[in-house]
């Protein structure tokens, strides 16, 4: 578990892993709901030194020369510091930066309208397309039925909620349904990918609760 900008690091940090080992020379067909604008301001914590440190030491470290060791989450963090050094960028940033702007394709998925305004500004010109509305109304209906390269399926609610189905920023125990035709369709593809679920505040309870939901 982590939290704030530690969890936003770690969510990275496995999105960029994957990102950098399932890309070719074909590229990558990325899809992330919940996408967020391109770059947005960093979270203002009030956490202990040791908290802070956790996220603030590859966030900085990206400033500095590159060195042979690093996670691939850091030559990404490299890159969009260089363009907007104080802001964080979301998962189709870091794509950009690992496999190339112009080797995506794909669909960002965001509900806020000035989010998907800066979005459409930052993949004009691109195979990447914006979807403004609900993931549950418009990505599972419009997956490729066939795709030349590997792809990515990303998804980052602010939190999962069993208590009820509601078409908001949550998961809810209905989505596994819709997720899981999301799965089918890519998985039929025959290409190799990989699916990632972000959720935050994932309590012990919480945690129970999902794993019930994703079991049944």
């Amino acid at each position: 578990m982590a939290r704030g900008n530690d969890g936003n690091l770690m969510q990275h940090a496995i999105e960029a892993k994957l990102i950098s080992q399932l890309v070719t020379d074909r590229g990558l067909h990325l899809i992330t709901t919940h996408s967020m604008a391109p770059f947005e301001p960093l979270d203002p914590r009030k956490k202990t030194a040791q908290h802070q440190a956790r996220s603030v030491h590859w966030w900085e470290r990206a400033q500095a020369e590159e060195q042979a060791d690093e996670p691939c989450v850091v030559n990404a963090y490299r890159g969009t510091r260089q363009r907007v050094p104080d802001m964080y960028p979301n998962t189709a940033e870091i794509a950009a930066e690992l496999a190339g702007r112009g080797n995506l394709q794909g669909q960002l998925i965001e509900i806020c309208p000035e989010k998907c305004k800066r979005l459409n500004e930052a993949w004009a010109n691109t195979e990447v397309g914006v979807v403004e509305g609900s993931w549950r109304d418009n990505p599972l209906d419009s997956l490729p039925e066939g795709l030349d390269r590997p792809w990515l399926l990303s998804l980052d609610p602010m939190s999962y909620v069993p208590e009820h189905n509601k078409d908001d920023d949550r998961f809810h125990p209905d989505d596994f349904n819709l997720l899981a035709t999301a799965m089918e369709r890519l998985c039929a593809t025959q290409r190799p990918g990989a699916m990632g679920l972000f959720c935050y505040s994932m309590r012990p309870a919480v945690q129970e609760a999902f794993r019930r939901a994703a079991d049944d």
